[in-house]
């Protein structure tokens, strides 16, 4: 029973040592792709870097550009502001105007269609009492 005993034990070794190789093979080739995907990125920020870095040169030189653009327009819109103010006051004075007009008209003819109706329901009632009388 010694001798059986002993080559399960061997048996069980070289079980061990094959695992023990199958993991060491994949931890190898796990440190190669990550040491592999470390230099990448590596190379990836050192390029997202200089982009950033010319990014940011372009994006000041564009704002230095625009800021000298903003106070050239600068006065003149605040020039056509001006204007347009102007304008807005001037159509609301003639709306004010126009709505009191037309007011006044709504109103005006509110009276003649009242005077209208009166009329209508004078005649109307005529009309009746003379069908009543010669009925």
């Amino acid at each position: 029973m010694g001798i059986a005993l002993y080559e399960d034990k061997i048996k069980y070794l070289h079980s061990q040592t094959e695992a023990l190789e199958i993991q060491l093979a994949y931890r190898t080739e796990a440190t190669v792709n990550a040491s592999t995907e470390c230099k990448s990125m590596r190379e990836k920020m050192n390029e997202a870097t200089q982009q950033f870095k010319d990014e940011r040169q372009t994006a000041l030189d564009i704002t230095k550009d625009m800021t000298r653009q903003y106070k050239g327009m600068q006065e003149d819109l605040l020039n056509k502001i001006n204007h347009r103010e102007g304008v807005i006051q001037n159509l609301k004075d003639e709306l004010e105007s126009s709505n009191k007009s037309f007011c006044i008209q709504l109103k005006n003819k509110d009276i003649i269609i009242k005077n209208k109706d009166n009329e209508i329901a004078l005649l109307q009632k005529r009309w009746r009492i003379s069908v009543r009388t010669s009925g």
